[in-house]
């Protein structure tokens, strides 16, 4: 998703029409009913989109003068528009054991300000002594430098 702001600078108050041509297949452009200042749009790119750089042209043309005008002619401004791939997401995991509730609590607490999140837990009574022990999954999203 990405946006832009389209800054129409005029003294007077006519409608515009702005449209942009050239999206490749998969993007979507919300334009906005347009006004003299500043006017974003947005493009957002679905799962399917084309991916690459595409020349997009943004064309706008005002309307409604008082008194009407002959000879307004639309306003074509040119950029290029990069879609690229969305990164997979990858996952680190980490399982966590404490005798005690308290004591996994305080883990999960140290490990969500890490960026950890909790995935799971496993409570068992373990061995013949009936010891309690508590496991906990965790999963945090890997950054692209690790």
């Amino acid at each position: 998703m990405a946006s832009l702001t389209v800054h129409i600078a005029v003294n007077e108050r006519p409608s515009f029409d702005i449209s942009l041509s050239g999206l490749p297949a998969g993007v979507i452009a919300q334009i906005p009913v347009a006004h003299a200042g500043a006017n974003t749009i947005v493009l957002t790119a679905l799962p399917t989109a084309a991916t690459g750089s595409f020349n997009v042209a943004l064309t706008a043309v005002a309307s409604g003068f008082e008194p009407p005008r002959s000879g307004n002619s639309p306003q074509t401004q040119g950029f290029i528009l990069n879609v690229k791939p969305l990164p997979l997401t990858q996952w680190e995991y980490r399982m966590e054991r404490a005798p005690t509730e308290r004591e996994l609590e305080s883990a999960a607490d140290s490990l969500g300000q890490q960026s950890w999140e909790l995935v799971s837990v496993v409570y068992r009574e373990r061995g013949s002594n009936g010891l309690p022990e508590w496991t906990a999954f965790f999963k945090r999203q890997k950054h692209p430098h690790e």
